[in-house]
């Protein structure tokens, strides 16, 4: 197993917390039929801040990717996550839910693609945390 990390300062005029991504793990998942595919998981990790307590949100892009979509078989409860085009991908925090002051919160995505070839490069594009 692969693990990236990228640590990314968050952009946002009252905060000075930090954002990471971390590339968990990548497999071939073989059922069910509407979820067969090359999956990769990632970790964003945002940090809290005492001064700014608003909604989180988090944006990035593929590196020329066909067909990737959100792992049908996640669920998601603390946010949203919606296709913003082809490859841009946009993660919202539904209300209440930020990290704690000086605390962390682990954001879990899963990308299914079609094949590991059309997978392409497992690198974030874009990636901006607000």
């Amino acid at each position: 197993m692969t693990e990236t990390v990228h640590r990314i300062p968050l952009r946002a005029p009252l905060r000075k917390p930090a954002g990471a991504v971390v590339l968990v793990g990548e497999w071939r998942q073989h059922h069910p039929a509407h979820a067969r595919g090359w999956v990769r998981a990632y970790s964003f990790v945002l940090t809290g801040s005492a001064e700014d307590r608003r909604p989180w949100s988090i944006r990035f892009r593929l590196p020329e990717v066909v067909g990737a979509r959100v792992n049908p078989l996640q669920t998601f409860t603390r946010f949203d996550v919606v296709r913003d085009g082809p490859e841009h991908f946009a993660i919202t925090a539904r209300p209440g839910h930020i990290p704690p002051p000086g605390g962390t919160l682990a954001v879990d995505l899963q990308l299914l693609h079609e094949t590991r070839e059309f997978a392409g490069d497992p690198g974030l594009l874009d990636l901006t945390f607000g």
